[in-house]
């Protein structure tokens, strides 16, 4: 999921060395942050978008997955593979006006990455719908980027310094390519980035890559505006 793409993301940069990453103060676009900026505050107004991350290191296994996601105002469908060694997987449907997040995940994913439990329950859990409901201590992460406008605020990283360094076509679609480059913080890690913008007065995000400490996040995001399918789902368990 988004939450979780930014959670791996930052557990596996946590184990990495870090490097240094170019500077692009010289010929800084004062503009380009501000259009980064526009895009992700438009992108948050939208009704949903389909996004697709890969997350990618050579130097941790654990850090290599791919998220496929559908989000929209009032909920999200997530699909989040990993490597073969890694063993982690899941789906989950976040249903945000009911306040309810289902789950269906390998024992790893219950295990480390999404409810905590024990070996035991995780095994007993895994591949079954369980319901997590907002007064569950596990909610909060699970729910923390499930709508469209937590997503980006949340995940499209925009800070920094930044310039436009040309225009490209990605996917079909005419784009104005930024460069940007923030500083480690106390949270986050220094990242050097690429974001592709639509053109026009209300530029909506089209690609991003980020990457830093060995790790590279892929990021697009296409379909603006359709139907997303979320239902119910009939759990197996139940967390309150």
């Amino acid at each position: 999921m988004t939450t979780r793409r930014l959670t791996l993301l930052l557990a596996s940069l946590a184990t990495l060395a870090s490097v240094a990453l170019p500077s692009v103060a010289r010929g800084a676009s004062p503009n380009a942050l501000q259009i980064a900026i526009a895009a992700r505050n438009d992108a948050e107004g939208q009704a949903s978008v389909h996004e697709v991350a890969v997350l990618s290191s050579p130097v941790s296994p654990n850090a290599n997955y791919t998220s496929i996601n559908d989000v929209s105002r009032v909920g999200a469908r997530e699909v989040v593979k990993g490597t073969a060694t890694n063993h982690l997987s899941f789906t989950l449907i976040a249903l945000s006006t009911q306040r309810v997040v289902y789950v269906k995940a390998s024992a790893v994913a219950l295990e480390n990455f999404l409810l905590g439990l024990t070996p035991g329950p995780a095994a007993r859990d895994a591949n079954r719908w369980l319901a997590v409901y907002s007064s569950a201590g596990t909610y909060p992460t699970l729910a923390a980027s499930t709508t469209i406008s937590s997503d980006f605020a949340l995940n499209l990283y925009v800070s920094g310094t930044a310039r436009v360094v040309g225009r490209g076509v990605v996917a079909g679609v005419p784009v104005e390519v930024l460069h940007l480059v923030s500083a480690a913080t106390t949270h986050t890690p220094a990242l050097d980035e690429t974001l592709d913008v639509t053109l026009g007065a209300h530029p909506l995000p089209v690609r991003e890559i980020a990457s830093g400490s060995g790790v590279t996040l892929n990021v697009t995001w296409t379909h603006w505006g359709e139907s997303v399918n979320l239902k119910a789902q009939k759990p197996f368990a139940t967390f309150r």
